[in-house]
């Protein structure tokens, strides 16, 4: 694969690596990695490619209580700013845990930049659940959305969304490479513009109903024939009047993704110059050796985002 399409980076979840694999197995020519090895050789870990002509650092790499496995890099270039984080989350382990995880290290590591999450999560996102719901918003607080659109694993018995891509920007160019499909996941191929970034803002879907009227809903209901339903018991009837009427409202409303800015949401521009103010630190912290102020200033502002994160949920 990486022959044919010759990609800069190369994400790879869920590689069953240990520390019994060597260097040498897994090197690529032209190619640096990064390893996140598993404890075990059936399941888990995850490793990054790079072409030897992206400059790039690694900002974190570390698994945590057999949950989760996440390396983030960021690329140095001047033409090619982003940071990029690979997860694996064990499908075994607690998603209330694996969210939480991923909120400290969204906390820690992704409060600014060009911006993105890629993964094997093991949360299928097409299915409306708490997990799902809490880790949509976990992202969206940090200004984060999820662009995959289509089924990831594909089996003769199911089909899921599990592996993901967050972001903060919206030009990202994804596809689905059907053939250079590895095992039962498909394999994804995403293009990175090399500069702009969105300024904060947050992603929902909201039913709009600009075709609802009273007349409207009465022709329509009219249009059906509740008289076969007598002949139910009075759970089939309940199903077939709640099938009729979430038809009709679908003829009558729709779905709209739409942008709201993050207008008096918890990481507002005083938590923005507390950030700015504690990277400024670090850098002086760097050439005097004096590091007071800087861990002052950071434990202040890790408080501050956990006291205005409470407080929305609070609000919520």
């Amino acid at each position: 694969m990486i022959e044919e399409e010759m990609p800069n980076i190369v994400l790879c979840a869920e590689t069953h690596f240990t520390l019994n694999i060597s260097e040498s197995e897994i090197n690529i020519v032209g190619y640096n990695h990064i390893r996140c090895d598993s404890h075990s050789r059936h399941t888990r870990g995850v490793l990054i490619y790079t072409h030897k002509a992206i400059e790039c650092k690694v900002v974190y790499n570390n698994s945590i209580n057999n949950n989760l496995w996440c390396i983030v890099i960021k690329t140095l270039n001047n033409t090619i700013k982003w940071q990029i984080g690979l997860v694996y989350h064990s499908p075994n382990s607690s998603d209330a845990e694996f969210i939480k995880y991923i909120g400290e290290i969204l906390e820690e590591y992704f409060s600014e930049n060009e911006n993105n999450v890629i993964g094997d999560f093991n949360i299928n996102v097409n299915l409306q659940s708490t997990y799902t719901n809490q880790l949509s918003h976990t992202f969206a607080t940090t200004s984060m959305h999820q662009l995959i659109n289509f089924n990831t694993r594909v089996t003769e018995t199911s089909q899921t969304r599990i592996d993901l891509l967050y972001s903060n920007s919206d030009e990202i160019e994804i596809k689905n490479m059907e053939n250079q499909r590895i095992s039962d996941h498909e394999t994804i191929c995403f293009n990175l513009p090399v500069q702009k970034r969105h300024t904060m803002r947050i992603y929902e879907f909201r039913v709009f109903c600009n075709n609802y009227t009273k007349e409207n809903l009465i022709a329509l209901l009219r249009n059906y024939n509740f008289m076969e339903a007598n002949d139910c018991d009075i759970g089939l009837k309940v199903q077939a009047i709640n099938s009729i009427l979430c038809d009709i409202m679908g003829m009558l409303t729709y779905e709209k993704r739409v942008q709201i800015k993050l207008v008096n949401k918890w990481y507002d521009r005083k938590l923005n110059e507390l950030n700015k103010l504690k990277y400024e630190l670090f850098k002086l912290a760097k050439n005097t050796n004096e590091w007071d102020n800087y861990n002052h200033t950071k434990r202040h502002y890790k408080k501050s985002i956990k006291i205005k994160r409470n407080n929305l949920w609070k609000i919520k």
